[in-house]
């Protein structure tokens, strides 16, 4: 009975953790995000799109479009970028996080981070829902000195249902940039929904006022 029992506990475990998971590299029906250029240094909030960035580490950067380096994996500049500076001695478990309005079936963004950090904690992308439960985690570079993928690419996650709440990038020097989701569609507004219902009545009446002046001639 007590194997039993701890079995039945095993199971119950590894059914409640968090997946683990691949990334995608594109979604399905993508929606551009834009980011504007406004050089925001500090640690939020700043809102773009259906989404609000923050970070928990005060010499972070949003919209920013000057240089900023990941080391052996690059440098960026131009385009408005968020970028998490961890600093050299400590704050190195800092995270970004970019929270949706409401929750969506996927995000994806062209990501970038460096190695080797002051004590090679690997370097992470998580996704949550709007309980703040961990759907899925990703190491962007295993105990700061491995790439996992290869950086600078585009990289996101995609779900069957839409219980994406936020996207956090933790541990390191780490950017993302050109961003895209899957909107779930506009829902109308009430003025516009009585503009439409509206709109139905006059072409309802139009065709009624067609089909009255119809007169039938007989020889």
């Amino acid at each position: 009975m007590i194997g039993r029992a701890l079995s039945l506990a095993a199971i119950a475990v590894s059914l409640a953790a968090p997946a683990s998971a691949a990334f995608v590299t594109s979604l399905s029906t993508p929606t551009a995000i834009v980011m504007p250029s406004v050089n925001y240094f500090g640690s939020g909030p700043q809102a773009f799109g259906p989404m609000t960035w923050t970070s928990d580490y005060g010499r972070s950067v949003f919209g920013y479009t000057g240089g900023y380096g990941f080391g052996s994996n690059g440098f960026w500049s131009g385009t408005p970028m968020a970028g998490l500076d961890t600093g050299s001695n400590n704050g190195n478990y800092a995270s970004m996080t970019f929270t949706f309005a409401a929750p969506t079936k996927g995000v994806l963004a062209q990501m970038n981070w460096s190695l080797g950090t002051s004590n090679n904690n690997s370097v992470l992308a998580r996704i949550y829902d709007s309980s703040d439960t961990l759907l899925e985690i990703v190491f962007l570079a295993n105990n700061g000195n491995v790439n996992s993928y290869m950086p600078d690419g585009y990289y996101g996650f995609e779900r069957a249902n839409a219980d994406i709440k936020k996207l956090v990038l933790s541990n390191a020097y780490v950017g993302a940039r050109n961003f895209s989701y899957i909107s779930s569609g506009a829902v109308p507004e009430p003025a516009s929904w009585a503009l439409m219902i509206g709109g139905f009545g006059l072409a309802g009446a139009a065709m009624r006022r067609r089909r009255s002046t119809v007169r039938v001639a007989y020889a």
